[in-house]
């Protein structure tokens, strides 16, 4: 799979979505600069479909600065793909879907996403095996 830039003509396709929901929360930098991965994007329109629910994106693209201030790692995938910048990973709740719930629905089309789904007691990793997909899902609804 190839890293695909998500703009302001492909947004079209996501119906629940705009390029805004992506920015970084620092509110300083222009972080759509930073290329967002289109694939990561379709993925959340997926999951926000099938649960019928609003979506609420925490942690979407971060910009070097950002990502240190709130903790992050050196190289996180919320800055940076493959060693540029480019996000690959988003954090994200859907109201009144429990994390368990998610989890499970991630586990019906991980392998249409590329995705390989780890459980722990707090949150969810997705890996993408080719993409470098890493995703949060904090259980917020638990």
């Amino acid at each position: 799979m190839t890293f695909v830039k998500l703009d302001e003509n492909n947004i079209k396709q996501l119906k629940n979505f705009t390029l805004n929901e992506f920015k970084c929360k620092c509110g300083k930098c222009n972080s759509n600069k930073q290329p967002y991965s289109f694939q990561l994007a379709q993925l959340l329109q997926d999951i926000r479909t099938h649960f019928g629910k609003p979506m609420i994106i925490t942690s979407p693209r971060r910009c070097p600065d950002w990502n240190k201030k709130v903790g992050g790692v050196a190289k996180s995938k919320h800055t940076y793909y493959n060693g540029e910048l480019g996000t690959v990973a988003t954090d994200f709740y859907v109201k009144g879907v429990s994390y368990k719930n998610l989890a499970a629905y991630i586990k019906t089309i991980a392998k249409k996403y590329n995705i390989t789904l780890e459980q722990f007691s707090d949150y969810n990793d997705l890996d993408g095996i080719d993409a470098g997909v890493k995703l949060v899902i904090p259980s917020f609804n638990d």
